[in-house]
C-alpha cells in the first residue's frame, strides 16, 4: 500500500484559481479540478480507502478536498486528465454518462446549480422577462434531477425574481413545480432570496385537486433561503408554498418574508413534514381581507385537508414544527395565526402534530389554533403580545367533500400544552377551549383529554379577559401553571366534565379567582342542566387576590370537590364569600381549604346556598370572615369547627356537627338536630 499523502507534503503557497492540482498516490500521478465535488458535499473516503478502493469513483479523500478548497478552481467540464503510464485514471465526469448508484459520479450528476448551463437562472435582474426565465430555469433543473432519480438543486447567493407566464397554461407556467426527491438548497436565508414577481404562489407540488390524489411524491426539501412576498409590487393574495398528498417534507432554515395574504405553508393531505428553524416574518392583512373578508383568519402554516368532490377528504398527519419564529417584518405586522386551521371535514382528523421551541410574537388573532386535531403537543413555546394565546377550537359543524355543511360537530382530542410561556396576551385568554360556532343548539362537540400543565403566564398590565377560558371539554387537566399579573378571572369554565384543576398559582383577579357555571352564550344555554358539567375537582391551588369571590360555582354542576386550596385577598374591594356554591350544585365536598380574610373583604368563608343538594362541608381553616365562617343552606351536612357556639351564628342542615375550639363542659360539641337556619343546635 502506498504511503498516505500528508498535509506537510503539499507545496507551499496557494494555487491560483483554476489551476490544475497534481496528486501522487504512490501508484499514479494525475491532475484534476475537483471543486465541484466539494460544492456537491460528496461523502468522503478515508485516505486509505481512497488509495485502495475498488472503483476510481470512490477515491475522494479529505486531502483532495483540502487541495480543492485551496485552489478554488472553477467548475470544469470533467474531473480529471490522466498522466500516461502512471496506472489507473481518475475517470472523467459528464452529466450525460451513467454512473453506478452511490458513487461520486452519480452524486455529482444529481447536483446542479440553477445558474449553470443549460438552466441559466440569473440573480439581480428584476424584469418580468428575467423573472419568467428564472421560473423556467428552476423547473427545467427540477425536471432534470427528477428524471435522474432525485438530487440537489443549489441556488447560490443572490436575489432571484420568479414570475408566471402572462397567460399560464400549465402549472409549470405558473410557479416552481416541486417534484419528489429534489432538494432545493440555498446559500443561507440571508444570502439567497426568491422574490414573488407575479400573482401566483412561488412553490407548489400539485397540478390540480383531482390529480393530487395520485401521490405527488416523497422526499421534498427546501432549505437555506428567503421567500419574499414582495407586497409593494404584488397585490394579489397567494400562498408561498402549497403541498398536497406528499410524504416526507423538510422545510429548514427558510425565511418566509411578507406573506402575500394567504398561507406561508399550506399543507393539504400531506404526511411526515418537518418545519425547522424557519422564520415567518410579516403578513399582508389587506390581501387576506380582499380574499376572504375581515373574518378570514389565515394561518402562517395551515395544517389542513386535501379536498375534492371525487374523493373523501385527506387530512395532514405527522407534523413537526420546531424552533421557528412567527412575528412582524420590517414593513408588515405579524401573521394572524402561527399554526392552525379554520375548516373541519367530517371524519377527517389531522393527527400527531408537535409544535415546540417556537416564538410567536404579535400574532393578531391567535398565537395558535388547533381546529379538530388529535394528538397535539405544544411544548416550550413562547407567546409574546398576541391577541389570544392558544385557542383549541372544536367545530359545531363539519363539511363533506363538496364543502357542504353536514350539521355534524367534530372535536379536538388528546392535546397537551406543557411548559409554554405567555407574555402579555392582550385580547383573549392565554389558553382557551371552545366551539367554533353556536348557531345550532344541537351542534356542539366536547373536546376530549386536554392537559394544560406547567405553563407560565405574565401580564405587565391588567387584562379584562380570563387567564384560562375552558368550555366543552371532557377530560381536562390544569396543573402546575403559574400566573403573575391581573386578569378578570384565573379560570372561567362551563360545560366541562372530568376536570382536575390542581396545584396552580393564581395571582390577582378583578372578578373571581375561579368561576364555574353553565352560563353560556346564545344556543349554548339550551344545554343548561343537561348533566354535561360533572366531576370537577379544585385541589391545592393558591390564589393571591380576587376582587369578588375566590371560587364561584353556579348551575347544574355535579360531583364537585374543593379541597386543600389557599385563597387569600378575597372580596377586595367588593366584600364577598371565599367559596360560594349557588343553587343547582349537587354532590360536593368542600374540605381542608385555607381561607384568609385578613384584608377584611371576606364575608363568609364557605357559603352553600339553598337549592344545592348533597353537599358535604368539612373542616376548613377560615380566618377573618366578617359575617360567619360557614353558611350551609342546602342539603347535606356541615362537619366543622371554630371558636364559640354555632347557635344563632352558623346556618347548617340537620345532622351537622360543630366543635367549639374553645372547649368547655357542655359547650364543646354541638349537633344540629332540627331546622334549616342557624337555630336547632344542641350542645352535647
Amino acid at each position: 500500500m502506498a504511503s498516505p499523502i500528508r498535509p506537510k507534503d503539499l507545496p507551499s503557497g496557494t494555487p491560483t484559481a483554476g489551476a490544475d492540482l497534481i496528486f501522487d498516490s504512490g501508484a499514479q500521478v494525475f491532475k484534476t479540478k475537483p471543486k465541484s465535488i466539494v460544492d456537491a458535499a460528496v461523502p468522503l473516503a478515508s485516505q486509505g480507502a481512497a488509495e485502495t478502493g475498488a472503483s476510481n469513483d470512490d477515491r475522494m479523500s479529505s486531502l483532495r478536498v483540502k487541495q480543492a478548497i485551496e485552489a478554488q478552481a472553477t467548475m470544469p467540464d470533467d474531473l480529471a486528465s490522466p498522466v500516461p503510464g502512471k496506472g489507473a485514471d481518475l475517470i472523467g465526469f459528464s452529466h450525460d454518462a451513467i454512473y453506478t448508484p452511490g458513487t461520486v459520479g452519480d452524486t455529482l450528476q444529481r447536483t446542479v446549480f440553477v445558474t449553470d448551463a443549460p438552466f441559466n437562472a440569473k440573480a439581480g435582474i428584476a424584469t418580468v422577462e428575467q423573472a419568467r426565465l428564472n421560473r423556467a430555469a428552476f423547473n427545467a433543473a427540477i425536471a432534470f434531477l427528477y428524471a435522474a432519480g432525485g438530487g440537489v438543486l443549489r441556488v447560490p447567493a443572490g436575489v432571484f425574481h420568479i414570475a408566471a407566464e402572462a397567460a399560464p397554461a400549465t402549472y409549470t407556467d405558473s410557479y416552481i413545480y416541486l417534484r419528489g426527491g429534489v432538494h432545493i438548497v440555498g446559500d443561507g436565508m440571508d444570502s439567497t432570496r426568491l422574490v414573488r414577481a407575479s400573482a401566483y404562489t412561488l412553490f407548489g407540488n400539485s397540478p390540480s385537486a383531482d390529480d393530487s390524489y395520485n401521490s405527488n411524491g416523497t422526499d421534498f426539501r427546501i432549505s437555506r433561503l428567503t421567500l419574499d412576498g414582495n407586497p409593494a409590487a404584488q397585490n394579489t393574495p397567494a400562498n408561498f408554498a402549497y403541498f398536497s398528498n406528499a410524504t416526507g417534507i423538510v422545510i429548514e432554515d427558510v425565511r418566509f418574508l411578507d406573506c402575500p395574504g394567504l398561507h406561508s405553508l399550506d399543507l393539504n393531505g400531506v404526511k411526515d413534514i418537518s418545519v425547522l428553524r424557519c422564520r415567518f416574518e410579516g403578513h399582508d392583512h389587506d390581501l387576506s381581507e380582499s380574499f376572504g373578508g375581515e373574518s378570514y383568519v389565515p394561518e402562517a402554516i395551515q395544517v389542513a385537508f386535501l379536498v375534492s368532490p371525487a374523493h373523501p377528504p385527506v387530512p395532514t398527519t405527522n407534523v413537526r414544527i420546531r424552533d421557528c419564529y412567527f412575528g412582524p417584518s420590517a414593513t408588515l405586522t405579524s401573521p394572524k395565526v402561527s399554526v392552525g386551521n379554520h375548516t373541519a371535514y367530517l371524519n377527517a382528523i389531522c393527527t400527531n402534530i408537535v409544535i415546540e421551541g417556537c416564538t410567536m410574537e404579535g400574532l393578531t388573532s391567535f398565537g395558535a389554533r388547533p381546529f379538530c386535531w388529535q394528538g397535539v403537543t405544544f411544548r416550550g413555546n413562547t407567546f409574546i403580545d398576541c391577541a389570544h394565546g392558544v385557542y383549541v377550537t372544536s367545530a359545531s359543524d363539519t363539511r363533506d367533500g363538496n364543502n357542504n355543511p353536514t350539521g355534524i360537530p367534530q372535536s379536538n382530542s388528546d392535546i397537551a400544552l406543557d411548559g409554554n410561556s405567555f407574555v402579555d396576551i392582550h385580547t383573549g385568554p392565554a389558553i382557551g377551549l371552545g366551539n367554533g360556532g353556536g348557531s345550532n343548539a344541537l351542534s356542539y362537540a366536547m373536546a376530549e383529554r386536554i392537559s394544560i400543565t406547567n405553563n407560565t403566564i405574565v401580564d405587565s398590565a391588567p387584562r379584562a379577559q380570563a387567564l384560562f377560558f375552558l368550555s366543552w371539554t371532557d377530560g381536562l387537566i390544569v396543573t402546575g401553571n403559574m400566573h403573575s399579573g391581573t386578569r378578570s378571572r384565573g379560570v372561567e369554565m362551563r360545560f366541562c366534565a372530568g376536570v382536575s384543576i390542581a396545584a396552580n398559582r393564581f395571582d390577582s383577579y378583578s372578578v373571581d379567582g375561579m368561576t364555574v357555571n353553565e352560563n353560556g352564550v346564545g344556543a349554548e344555554n339550551t344545554w343548561q342542566g343537561s348533566g354535561l358539567s360533572a366531576g370537577i375537582s379544585l385541589n391545592g391551588n393558591k390564589l393571591a387576590a380576587s376582587a369578588f369571590y375566590g371560587v364561584n360555582l353556579a348551575g347544574a354542576l355535579t360531583g364537585v370537590v374543593i379541597t386543600d386550596n389557599m385563597l387569600a385577598g378575597v372580596g377586595d374591594p367588593n366584600p364577598r364569600q371565599a367559596i360560594l356554591l349557588q343553587s343547582g350544585v349537587a354532590r360536593g365536598l368542600i374540605e381542608g381549604n385555607v381561607l384568609d380574610g385578613s384584608n377584611g373583604g371576606m364575608t363568609i368563608g364557605v357559603d352553600v346556598r339553598s337549592g344545592c343538594t348533597n353537599i358535604i362541608v368539612g373542616d376548613n381553616q377560615i380566618n377573618g370572615a366578617t359575617s360567619a365562617p360557614y353558611s350551609h343552606a342546602g342539603t347535606g351536612v356541615l362537619r366543622a369547627s371554630g371558636a364559640g357556639s354555632p347557635a344563632s351564628a352558623i346556618i347548617a342542615p340537620p345532622g351537622s356537627t360543630w366543635t367549639n375550639t374553645g372547649g368547655g363542659a357542655g359547650s364543646t360539641l354541638f349537633v344540629k338536630e332540627s331546622g334549616t337556619g342557624n337555630t336547632g343546635w344542641v350542645a352535647k
